[in-house]
Protein backbone atom coordinates (compact mmCIF):
# COMPACT_ATOMS: atom_id res chain seq x y z
CA UNK A 1 0.00 0.00 0.00
CA UNK A 2 0.88 3.21 -1.13
CA UNK A 3 -0.42 6.69 0.31
CA UNK A 4 -0.97 7.31 -2.91
CA UNK A 5 -3.22 4.80 -3.89
CA UNK A 6 -4.71 5.70 -0.45
CA UNK A 7 -5.49 9.21 -1.36
CA UNK A 8 -6.69 8.00 -4.40
CA UNK A 9 -9.52 6.05 -2.88
CA UNK A 10 -10.12 8.95 -0.64
CA UNK A 11 -10.52 11.32 -3.61
CA UNK A 12 -12.63 8.67 -5.62
CA UNK A 13 -15.37 9.12 -2.92
CA UNK A 14 -17.94 12.28 -2.60
CA UNK A 15 -19.40 13.09 0.11
CA UNK A 16 -22.56 15.67 1.23
CA UNK A 17 -23.47 15.97 4.70
CA UNK A 18 -26.54 17.07 5.88
CA UNK A 19 -27.41 18.29 9.47
CA UNK A 20 -30.33 17.06 11.15
CA UNK A 21 -32.28 16.94 14.74
CA UNK A 22 -32.00 13.21 15.59
CA UNK A 23 -30.11 10.41 14.36
CA UNK A 24 -32.81 8.07 12.29
CA UNK A 25 -31.77 4.83 14.02
CA UNK A 26 -32.90 6.94 17.79
CA UNK A 27 -28.71 5.96 18.81
CA UNK A 28 -28.17 8.25 22.16
CA UNK A 29 -25.96 11.29 21.95
CA UNK A 30 -24.80 13.24 24.64
CA UNK A 31 -26.33 17.40 24.84
CA UNK A 32 -24.85 19.39 22.20
CA UNK A 33 -24.46 16.39 19.71
CA UNK A 34 -24.58 17.17 16.31
CA UNK A 35 -26.43 14.69 13.82
CA UNK A 36 -26.16 14.43 10.10
CA UNK A 37 -27.50 12.33 7.06
CA UNK A 38 -24.57 10.87 5.06
CA UNK A 39 -24.37 10.63 1.79
CA UNK A 40 -21.36 8.92 0.30
CA UNK A 41 -20.88 8.26 -3.43
CA UNK A 42 -18.77 6.73 -5.57
CA UNK A 43 -18.44 4.69 -9.29
CA UNK A 44 -21.88 4.85 -9.90
CA UNK A 45 -22.79 3.60 -6.47
CA UNK A 46 -24.43 5.46 -3.26
CA UNK A 47 -25.09 5.23 0.44
CA UNK A 48 -26.56 6.67 2.73
CA UNK A 49 -26.16 6.68 6.90
CA UNK A 50 -26.43 8.61 10.25
CA UNK A 51 -23.51 9.73 11.24
CA UNK A 52 -23.17 12.00 14.76
CA UNK A 53 -20.12 13.56 16.50
CA UNK A 54 -19.41 14.92 20.45
CA UNK A 55 -20.15 18.95 21.09
CA UNK A 56 -16.09 19.48 20.87
CA UNK A 57 -16.46 19.12 17.06
CA UNK A 58 -17.32 22.68 15.72
CA UNK A 59 -17.43 21.96 11.68
CA UNK A 60 -19.22 19.36 9.99
CA UNK A 61 -17.90 15.97 9.17
CA UNK A 62 -14.91 15.83 6.77
CA UNK A 63 -14.76 12.85 4.51
CA UNK A 64 -11.49 11.62 5.81
CA UNK A 65 -13.38 11.25 9.52
CA UNK A 66 -16.37 9.42 7.95
CA UNK A 67 -14.41 7.36 6.31
CA UNK A 68 -12.60 6.41 9.30
CA UNK A 69 -14.62 5.76 11.21
CA UNK A 70 -16.73 3.19 9.07
CA UNK A 71 -13.52 1.45 8.35
CA UNK A 72 -13.54 1.42 12.37
CA UNK A 73 -16.91 -0.28 12.96
CA UNK A 74 -16.08 -2.65 9.80
CA UNK A 75 -12.88 -3.77 11.73
CA UNK A 76 -14.93 -4.09 15.31
CA UNK A 77 -17.42 -6.38 13.58
CA UNK A 78 -14.30 -8.36 11.78
CA UNK A 79 -12.47 -8.74 15.13
CA UNK A 80 -14.90 -10.14 17.00
CA UNK A 81 -15.48 -13.94 17.24
CA UNK A 82 -19.13 -13.45 17.58
CA UNK A 83 -21.98 -11.35 18.94
CA UNK A 84 -21.02 -11.98 22.72
CA UNK A 85 -18.04 -11.37 22.41
CA UNK A 86 -18.65 -7.89 20.36
CA UNK A 87 -20.80 -7.09 23.73
CA UNK A 88 -18.16 -8.11 26.30
CA UNK A 89 -15.25 -6.30 24.41
CA UNK A 90 -17.38 -3.49 24.36
CA UNK A 91 -18.54 -3.37 27.88
CA UNK A 92 -22.33 -3.77 26.86
CA UNK A 93 -24.73 -4.18 30.42
CA UNK A 94 -26.46 -7.19 30.47
CA UNK A 95 -30.14 -8.17 31.64
CA UNK A 96 -30.52 -11.04 33.86
CA UNK A 97 -31.13 -13.16 31.30
CA UNK A 98 -27.49 -12.05 29.64
CA UNK A 99 -28.72 -10.03 26.93
CA UNK A 100 -28.07 -6.63 25.73
CA UNK A 101 -30.45 -5.42 23.06
CA UNK A 102 -27.98 -2.19 23.13
CA UNK A 103 -24.98 -4.36 22.30
CA UNK A 104 -26.65 -6.61 19.87
CA UNK A 105 -28.07 -3.33 17.78
CA UNK A 106 -24.46 -2.17 17.62
CA UNK A 107 -23.35 -5.42 16.49
CA UNK A 108 -25.73 -5.59 13.78
CA UNK A 109 -24.88 -2.20 12.98
CA UNK A 110 -21.10 -2.90 12.48
CA UNK A 111 -21.82 -5.89 10.91
CA UNK A 112 -23.87 -4.49 7.92
CA UNK A 113 -21.06 -1.56 7.80
CA UNK A 114 -18.76 -4.09 7.48
CA UNK A 115 -20.53 -6.04 4.35
CA UNK A 116 -21.26 -2.67 2.61
CA UNK A 117 -17.37 -1.41 3.04
CA UNK A 118 -15.52 -4.40 2.33
CA UNK A 119 -16.45 -5.95 -0.84
CA UNK A 120 -19.03 -3.30 -1.90
CA UNK A 121 -18.87 0.36 -2.04
CA UNK A 122 -14.75 -0.77 -2.41
CA UNK A 123 -13.26 -3.88 -3.17
CA UNK A 124 -11.77 -6.04 -0.32
CA UNK A 125 -8.34 -5.04 -1.64
CA UNK A 126 -9.44 -1.18 -1.47
CA UNK A 127 -10.76 -1.42 2.33
CA UNK A 128 -7.28 -3.28 3.02
CA UNK A 129 -5.60 0.06 1.55
CA UNK A 130 -7.80 2.23 3.97
CA UNK A 131 -7.16 -0.13 7.07
CA UNK A 132 -3.55 0.26 6.41
CA UNK A 133 -3.93 4.01 5.44
CA UNK A 134 -5.83 4.24 8.84
CA UNK A 135 -3.83 2.50 10.62
CA UNK A 136 -2.33 5.82 12.81
CA UNK A 137 -4.80 7.93 12.49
Amino acid sequence: MTKIEFNEIISSVSIKSTRVADRSDGASWGRGASHYKILLKRNGKQWTFPYSMGSAHKTGPKKKDVLWSLVCDAQCYANARNESDFIDEFGYERDEYGVSDAGRKAYRACKATHARINGDFFTRAEFRILENGYQDY
